[in-house]
């Protein structure tokens, strides 16, 4: 039997992809943690506060299981994306570490940052940088997987993620950082061989400050969030109209790039959609070309700005 992937993208993987589109919401001074004689805001408890790890992310890890179980199930025979989800490990030597709530949390000798890895809110790996004061470092680094894969810093400030044989296999959204006030922090991105380093200008910032490198693909399947403006432009002239050219379907490689073609209609209508609501347009993507299937999405968060 011929497998139907509009059918499947419908009935089966665009509700569970709708559940997961990126919402973030701030709101003032985190929870303050005690520790000994120590009051201070704990990396772990402003990073749940703010919902980027804990229960919602738990939801969204699952959702993206059973998303990647259908790419596997849904897959002409043969066929084999390169898409692959990829770790990230925050390199933090001088902090002690601790496994809790299933990330890994490093907090730094006198509570100056913490940095937390694991799962995001969309199933997908993170890191979370939190800064506590001014006397806390500008600079944290990041290995993305093994010594043989190599990173490429692209004019937008994602990297592409390449395997040893120069397969893309992954990408890291753009940087972001915000402060305790929800407002933009300057942040971007450097890269050595495998290895991240985010600068984070926080200097006269309301703390505690947030920061986050996020992979962009799962096994199989990737996301690209267009920002406000591109949004915009997509709302008023349409995708097709744009050729294509929006940023964000460059970030995912060829993959992107024909995902975005085929769902152009979609992603024109939930783009006017998102606009009229002052929210930003996305698209997840998966499969095989030609057997991709698609959902766009609106979303708020760090990426719509």
């Amino acid at each position: 039997m011929k497998l139907n992937w509009r059918t499947l993208t419908a009935a089966v993987l665009g509700p569970l992809l709708a559940r997961s589109a990126l919402t973030i919401t701030y709101s003032g001074a985190a929870h303050a943690a005690s520790f000994g004689d120590r009051s201070y805001q704990d990396p772990l408890i402003v990073l749940e506060k703010q919902g980027l790890v804990g229960p919602a992310t738990a939801a969204a890890k699952k959702a993206a299981d059973e998303r990647s179980k259908a790419v596997k199930d849904a897959a002409p025979s043969g066929a084999k994306s390169s898409l692959q989800p990829v770790s990230l490990t925050a390199l933090v030597p001088e902090a002690g570490k601790a496994t809790q709530d299933g990330a890994t949390v490093h907090r730094a000798a006198g509570n100056k940052y913490g940095v937390v890895t694991g799962t995001g809110q969309q199933g997908l790996n993170a890191g979370y940088i939190v800064i506590n004061n001014s006397s806390a470092p500008t600079e944290y680094k990041f290995a993305v997987s093994d010594a043989s894969t190599r990173l490429h810093l692209n004019a937008d400030g994602s990297i592409t993620v390449n395997n040893a044989a120069g397969e893309q296999v992954n990408y890291i959204q753009p940087a972001w950082a915000k402060d305790a006030a929800g407002k933009p922090v300057q942040t971007r991105y450097a890269v050595s061989g495998n290895v991240i380093t985010q600068t984070v200008d926080h200097f006269g910032a309301q703390y505690p400050v947030t920061a986050d490198p996020q992979t962009g693909c799962g096994f199989g399947w990737c996301s690209v969030y267009f920002n406000r403006s591109e949004t915009k432009d997509i709302a008023t002239a349409g995708f097709t109209a744009l050729g294509g050219a929006a940023v964000a379907c460059a970030i995912g490689g060829p993959f992107a790039a024909a995902a975005c073609a085929l769902a152009a209609a979609s992603i024109g209508a939930t783009a006017q959609y998102a606009d009229n609501r002052g929210q930003c347009v996305g698209l997840s993507f998966w499969g095989i070309y030609p057997a991709i299937g698609w959902n766009p999405f609106a979303y708020t968060g760090p990426q719509c700005r």
